[in-house]
């Protein structure tokens, strides 16, 4: 007798912390029997529908949301859940004050202990702030989306201006170039006449011819410059000797000079092969080996060494002359840049180790300067590709 009164006395505590639990929690919780009558309602429920608990148990739904509510949107989810399907489903309702909230509903079946579907559970929660932010998602997508149309429009609208700009920019230094060479030809053709009746001296005619030789020097360079700015400059890959490129380089730089007027010596396998654009290694050997003939003090003296490994193909050129100072070598890829030892010198554009700066950041590689053993070093890497036959 005393273990059925504990027993009852635990399951009387046991509700107690239950409704406790029920009745302190901010969801909507009811029960509805066969009848569609409400036998049990938490305060949450209650106090959202102005009502006492004592007025809300044994009336129906009908009755509590009004017939026509019921009708159209609980009497079907209810069914359902009796048929013992659970049923989610968000519906509106407006508060006491007049404000519309959302509330996201769970309808649930109640079996009895013999398996038959007595009750429906239904859950509610307010969901209002949920769908508040939900919706200004929507919108802020919404606008995102139309902002981006709007931007891709701007820059494809933009796209073709530069692309058009571009063209013009090309053809204006294509036609300068070219309006330019027949006078310059015509200034030469003048000069060369001028020193075989005598109007202009020897030396005269040597400024000239240099000067003539210098803006078609620039010319060349501009055009060059453009196509590399312009990605026009492409790469016509193959496979050469690089010792065979260097030799055709050094010979190129110093055909302008007396044969033995430059010591130059080449270190690298005859093995040694690579595989990038031809030309355009070609072409940074020359404007390197040409700037150590032209700042040269006296001989010139220029070290090329090649070496190989699994990052790739290094080539060194180290001179012998003045060396850059520590705070130049930074700049002296720059556009139009020319040291202090380059302006003293000689005349220049300051353009030929910018030309080989992209060159070979064309190729992949990297180029840099550093002071030598006994002059000025330039080193270029570039990736792997080297391999020996």
């Amino acid at each position: 007798m005393n273990q059925v009164k504990n027993r009852s006395k635990q399951t009387a505590e046991a509700l107690k912390k239950f409704e406790f639990i029920v009745n302190g929690s901010r969801d909507f919780m009811t029960l509805i029997n066969r009848e569609y009558r409400y036998e049990a309602a938490n305060s949450a429920f209650c106090s959202a529908q102005g009502l006492t608990v004592q007025e809300v148990l044994g009336k129906s739904v009908a009755e509590v949301w009004g017939k026509g509510v019921f009708a159209r949107y609980i009497k079907k989810h209810l069914q359902q859940a009796f048929s013992g399907a659970e049923v989610l489903y968000e519906f509106a309702m407006r508060s006491r004050q007049g404000k519309k909230k959302w509330f996201e509903a769970i309808y649930f079946p109640y079996k009895s202990p013999q398996g038959k579907i007595t009750h429906v559970a239904v859950v509610s929660r307010d969901i209002t702030e949920r769908n508040t932010a939900r919706d200004k998602l929507r919108k802020n997508q919404a606008s995102l989306q139309a902002y981006s149309k709007r931007l891709e429009q701007t820059v494809a609208e933009r796209t073709e201006k530069l692309s058009q700009l571009v063209d013009s920019q090309m053809e204006f230094i294509a036609d300068i170039s070219h309006e330019l060479r027949t006078p310059l030809s015509v200034v030469r053709a003048v000069a060369e006449s001028g020193e075989e009746d005598g109007g202009l001296s020897l030396g005269e005619c040597e400024v000239i011819s240099a000067k003539i030789d210098q803006v078609a020097d620039l010319l060349r360079n501009l055009m060059l410059i453009t196509r590399l700015d312009l990605g026009q400059g492409g790469n016509h890959v193959s496979e050469f000797g690089v010792v065979e490129v260097l030799e055709e380089a050094v010979s190129d730089a110093l055909s302008e000079y007396e044969a033995g007027s430059a010591q130059v010596q080449i270190e690298c396998d005859r093995k040694v092969r690579y595989r990038a654009d031809r030309s355009k290694l070609l072409l940074v050997a020359v404007n390197i080996v040409k700037n150590a003939v032209k700042y040269a003090a006296d001989k010139p003296e220029i070290a090329i060494r090649v070496t190989r490994g699994k990052s790739g193909l290094k080539i060194e050129f180290e001179d012998a002359n003045e060396r850059i100072a520590s705070r130049e070598l930074a700049k002296i890829f720059g556009r139009f840049y020319r040291t202090r030892t380059a302006r003293r010198a000689s005349e220049g554009s300051g353009l030929g180790l910018y030309i080989c700066r992209r060159l070979v950041e064309s190729l992949a590689g990297n180029i840099k300067a550093e002071a030598g053993k006994r002059g000025n070093k330039f080193v270029v890497e570039l990736p792997v590709g080297a391999r020996e036959t």
